[in-house]
């Protein structure tokens, strides 16, 4: 591509799987994809959702229930509709669980509206509106959703859309058939899987199958290969193929990030790693994986749990519910310079929340030694065995359980 194509992503938490999906996908191959995940308050959210969608190439809205039972989604999407060019750069990706074809699953969601704007009308009758100006405020926008939604809907199911598994099992053709991308650049769809392939052997066979069938030069092939290497623990020829990936494209903070793991791990090199991953940051900030990456080196290698915790903190201004971030945040206030129980039990259940197996065991760990609670320590060893299908950590979490301590 000539240029960069921007891409603002609209989706609900309930979608987050499907969009961190879309999210590395279309990352991974050259287009720069902006997330939106509805987490601020409305009044905070819309017009900063309003710049980003305007000065976006195209959009991809994720729509699902809870995408259409949310107050920041419909109020962000009503206004965007005020534009009428603004539809010509959207593609609606419609989850299957969602039915918006039928005239009475559109009615349930106008009921769905004009219910919780009714309700809150009743609930303010004895207020007087000087105490609660935010909460009119907010009452008018339900009312204006309640008048529209039908109208969104209808326009919806009439608009080309697309679901998550057309997306992927087309290798995002839908997406490029409305843009309309050099072939070249289409090529580089097939990319995709190969990136997926897990053994690195395979992964190396496929990608040196599609740079003898096509004759591009691009950095995301460059960063496969060094992927390949990377997992085959040959980190010298890893860093050569990322050293080549970024001597084409030095804004591939992919790469950047993959290259200070190749630092940290293959040549303990430190002071390059941070290098590495710091560039990463400052080429997308809001992307968790550097920070993550860069809060683990500072607190265990550089000692800096003060620069770790801004990592981690700063991760949860852009995802609020990240739970590696809420697990790594649990564990430094376990630390005497930041000794806090309740905010480090805080953070260990919004990680235990969302399943991750690392923070299920942390807190059962945190229970058995910090509050003493042996038997519900125990049961939440219990879950983390239930979660770890390959039996990773089963001969650990055993020896864990048999412990009062732990």
């Amino acid at each position: 591509m000539n240029k960069q194509i921007e891409i603002f992503l609209s989706y609900s938490w309930n979608s987050k799987t499907i969009a961190d999906k879309i999210f590395h996908d279309l990352s991974f191959i050259g287009f720069n994809i902006i997330k939106d995940d509805h987490k601020l308050k409305y009044t905070d959210k819309l017009s900063e959702f309003m710049k980003g969608i305007r000065s976006s190439d195209y959009a991809i809205l994720i729509i699902c229930d809870s995408y259409l039972k949310s107050i920041n989604c419909m109020t962000e999407v009503l206004e965007l509709q005020k534009d009428e060019n603004i539809w010509k750069k959207i593609l609606p990706v419609i989850c299957d669980n969602t039915n918006i074809f039928e005239i009475e699953k559109r009615i349930k969601y106008v009921n769905y509206w004009q219910d919780k704007a009714q309700s809150i009308e009743i609930a303010l009758k004895n207020l007087d509106p000087i105490n609660a100006t935010s909460i009119y405020e907010e009452l008018k926008s339900y009312k204006i959703i309640t008048q529209n939604i039908d109208g969104f809907l209808t326009g919806l199911k009439n608009e080309l859309y697309t679901t998550p598994k057309e997306l992927f099992d087309k290798y995002y053709r839908p997406l490029t058939d409305k843009i309309g991308i050099e072939p070249d650049f289409r090529k580089m769809l097939q990319l995709i899987p190969i990136s997926y392939i897990v053994d690195p052997q395979k992964r190396l066979i496929a990608v040196n199958e599609f740079i003898n069938q096509n004759t591009i030069e691009n950095s995301y092939i460059y960063a496969i290969l060094a992927s390949c290497y990377k997992d085959m623990k040959k980190y010298k020829q890893a860093k050569k193929y990322y050293d080549k990936s970024l001597e084409l494209d030095k804004y591939n903070y992919a790469s950047w990030n993959n290259l200070g793991e190749i630092y940290n791990l293959g040549f303990n090199n430190f002071t390059k790693a941070k290098y590495a991953y710091e560039k990463a940051i400052e080429i997308n900030p809001n992307l968790d994986i550097p920070r993550l990456n860069l809060g683990i080196l500072l607190k265990e290698k550089f000692k800096d749990v003060v620069g770790a915790k801004e990592q981690y903190e700063a991760i949860l201004k852009f995802d609020e519910n990240n739970p590696k971030a809420h697990n790594n945040l649990a564990n430094i206030y376990k630390l005497k310079s930041y000794f806090n129980l309740d905010k480090a039990e805080e953070h260990f259940l919004i990680a235990v929340s969302q399943d991750n197996l690392e923070a299920v065991i942390g807190y059962a760990n945190f229970l058995k030694i910090f509050r003493k609670k042996i038997e519900l320590g125990n049961k939440y060893y219990e879950k983390a065995k239930e979660l770890d299908k390959n039996n990773v950590f089963g001969e650990i979490i055993d020896i864990l359980m048999k412990s009062e301590k732990s």
